[in-house]
């Protein structure tokens, strides 16, 4: 079960802490998914690594504190988790993500992909760029609207960035013009045409 103590102590906990929002964007849009789904499988992976399957979502636990695991594309942090249905969400602590190198250690990720959309939180970790897969039917150098967001849901910032080499790229920041950013929004961009309707009496 994953839990927060709102009182800090010698063991962390307290309002300021960023945990206590990884702990509320995890609970709300990843375990919320499979809470009430049943272990179908437990499995040592290597001598450190655990696979945990669930009936949509694979749960892959680094249980090694100094050195961290590939898999998918990723890596996983030392003493990390990494969290997939491989369909639209994925979740975890990461050194990389899909190939990447990160700015730094346990960067803690989850990115979930809807219909033409794709968000992405960083609750914990620094500065860093991300390389995000764009959703299938995106091609190459389609231009794609960057969106940072609130807590509200209200936009800090847009920008363009496009797709090339079947991936975007972007520097994921927690604050954009002294502001809070909670997560950011991918979006293609839709170009519509209108062509003059001739009327011919």
């Amino acid at each position: 079960m994953l839990s927060y103590d709102t009182y800090t102590s010698e063991y962390g906990g307290g309002l300021d802490s960023p945990w206590l929002n990884l702990v509320s964007i995890v609970q709300s849009e990843v375990l919320s998914q499979y809470a009430d789904e049943l272990a179908t499988d437990f499995r040592f992976i290597a001598p450190d690594v655990t696979l945990t399957v669930f009936e949509t979502f694979t749960v892959t636990a680094n249980w090694n504190t100094e050195m961290p695991y590939a898999v998918d594309s990723h890596l996983i942090s030392p003493g990390g988790v990494y969290v997939s249905n491989n369909k639209d969400t994925v979740a975890g602590m990461f050194d990389a993500y899909n190939g990447e190198p990160l700015s730094g250690p346990e960067h803690f990720i989850v990115e979930k992909r809807v219909t033409n959309a794709i968000v992405v939180w960083q609750p914990l970790g620094g500065q860093t760029d991300l390389k995000i897969l764009p959703l299938s039917g995106w091609a190459a150098n389609d231009p794609v609207l960057l969106l940072a967001c609130d807590h509200e849901a209200r936009c800090l910032s847009q920008s363009t960035v496009s797709t090339a080499d079947n991936a975007i790229h972007f520097t994921y920041s927690s604050v954009v013009e002294g502001l809070d950013v909670q997560y950011y929004k991918l979006v293609k961009i839709v170009t519509q045409l209108y062509l003059p309707v001739l009327l011919a009496n």
